[in-house]
């Protein structure tokens, strides 16, 4: 019965029948109805997208299609606008039917027929079709330049220049096609404007080309043309290079080494004679692991007074340590007319590192030398040994013959164990880099060093060897089974 009403007003529609009598399309009597339908017309360049939204009351499940859509636009209560679409599908309720020629401003009604549960549904909502709304990036203000490692604020103005819808959005700033930074959910109303702010950092230096980008926009955009705008910012930097070298070392596993000496040696003299024999063992097994990384830099600056110090160690390109040593001063100063030194040292026990700075200067010239070490481990350990010794002189009285023979001995052990768990552990795995600065009164020492491979491999060996020799007989035995990671590089810094 509804079915067979619904199609005889299609065809009084579509032969140009006043609407009028329909105007209240069986009015949906609010929070009653089981199911509501909501109507939007989204203008474009290319055509007016019909946007459906059927809702239901809680526990009613939505229909996935619309069997039969009627559309039909009214100018003084004459229909001069209808069309009819079937099997029309809804996602959670939702369809379109796009790129219609329905224009700004004219009134859009709907009739919708769908199957809920199991009954069949007429579904009635109005509108007016609306241009979408139209966003456009009409202004960035950036910073022409900024140093290296330092923060730039940039701000993009985005307006809503359509004036009859607002809109949701995202704003991402990138360099090429790599995304920088994002703000999320902005909004603006009809003809209105917002801001989004980015801060970004540039780790290297010279000219950056950036672009602010309008992406995700909700309801959708009437232009997308004017969604970015591109500029640059150029990174520049005061920093002074430095030679440098480095050297990491990361052990994982389980060792034994051992060794045993036994050693005879005799003195003979007109009435006397010694014969002296000794032994010595010592044994040590190890289980865990151990780190260590060395930095060491090399500048032409002379330092003194009160600096600044920090270095940050980049782990596998993303993961970094950083130290800051704010206030830095000389623990010994010397120097004369003609030749001054500065020596600077400080220890992080949170990750047991040391650092020493020595500066010098005199006639022949300027330097500075940086030293940078740290040591982690988590290992158990168990040593043991002992040395022993047996002593026989014998010494003929030269008037009578007698024969004195004295006999000493004597030994001392060794035993010692325990878990040794100190600093903390970088655990490189692929790569690894360090960037060491020193701020002083006239500009910084230091920069990047550059991304040196971490490379592993393993040992797994055994071993039991004899050695004689007429001073007497080594033993060595023991075994290796242990992972390594090393990298190690040197050359000069940079921004």
């Amino acid at each position: 019965m509804t079915y067979s009403r619904t199609w005889r007003l299609a065809v009084l529609l579509a032969g140009g029948m006043s609407a009028a009598a329909f105007a209240d399309h069986r009015d949906q009597a609010g929070s009653r109805a089981a199911y509501t339908l909501s109507l939007d017309a989204l203008v474009g360049p290319s055509g007016t997208d019909v946007v459906l939204q059927v809702s239901s009351s809680a526990g009613q499940r939505l229909p996935s299609e619309a069997e039969l859509v009627f559309l039909w636009s009214l100018r003084r209560g004459d229909v001069v606008w209808a069309r009819q679409f079937r099997d029309v599908d809804l996602v959670n309720g939702r369809g379109v039917i796009p790129g219609l020629s329905i224009p700004a401003h004219a009134p859009v009604s709907a009739m919708v027929l769908a199957k809920a549960g199991h009954s069949m549904k007429v579904l009635c909502g109005n509108t007016v079709a609306l241009d979408r709304p139209d966003l456009r990036i009409s202004r960035v203000d950036a910073p022409a330049e900024v140093g290296v490692g330092q923060t730039a604020n940039i701000q993009v103005l985005v307006q809503e220049a359509r004036g009859f819808r607002g809109a949701s959005f995202d704003v991402l700033l990138l360099e090429g096609e790599t995304v920088l930074d994002t703000v999320s959910g902005a909004s603006v109303d009809p003809m209105g404007s917002t801001t989004a702010v980015f801060s970004v950092r540039f780790e290297t230096e010279g000219a950056h080309a950036l672009s602010a980008r309008i992406v995700n926009a909700t309801p959708g955009e009437y232009d997308e043309s004017n969604n970015s705008a591109s500029f640059s910012v150029r990174a520049t930097s005061d920093l002074l290079p430095v030679s440098y070298s480095l050297a990491y070392q990361r052990i994982e596993g389980e060792f034994s080494d051992n060794v045993t000496r036994s050693t005879v040696e005799s003195r003979e003299a007109p009435g006397f004679s010694e014969i002296r024999t000794a032994e010595h063992e010592s044994r040590y097994e190890e289980i865990g692991r151990r780190e260590t990384l060395n930095y060491s830099a090399f500048s032409d600056r002379f330092v003194s007074g009160t600096i600044g110090f920090s270095l940050t160690i980049r782990v596998d390109g993303g993961r970094d340590a950083t130290i800051v040593v704010s206030g830095w001063t000389p623990f010994k100063s010397s120097g004369g007319a003609d030749w001054g030194s500065n020596s600077y040292n400080v220890y992080d026990p949170d990750t047991n590192a040391n650092i020493y700075l020595e500066s010098q200067w005199s006639a022949k010239g300027m330097s500075s030398v940086l030293q940078y070490s740290r040591v982690a481990g988590n290992y158990t350990y168990h040593s043991s040994g002992y040395d022993r010794f047996w002593s026989q002189v014998s010494v003929t009285d030269p008037v009578t013959g007698e024969v004195v023979t004295t006999i000493t001995s004597g030994e001392t052990t060794s035993d010692d164990g325990g878990t040794v768990v100190i600093g903390s552990f970088l655990d490189a795995f692929q790569k690894l880099q360090v960037r060491a600065e020193i701020a002083l009164e006239g500009g910084v020492i230091g920069g990047w060093t550059g991304e040196h491979e971490v490379v592993m491999s393993a040992v797994d060996r055994t071993w039991d060897d004899v050695v004689s020799d007429p001073s007497g007989t080594m033993h060595t035995w023991g075994y290796e089974r242990r992972t390594f990671w090393d990298a190690q590089g040197n050359g000069v810094t940079a921004p």
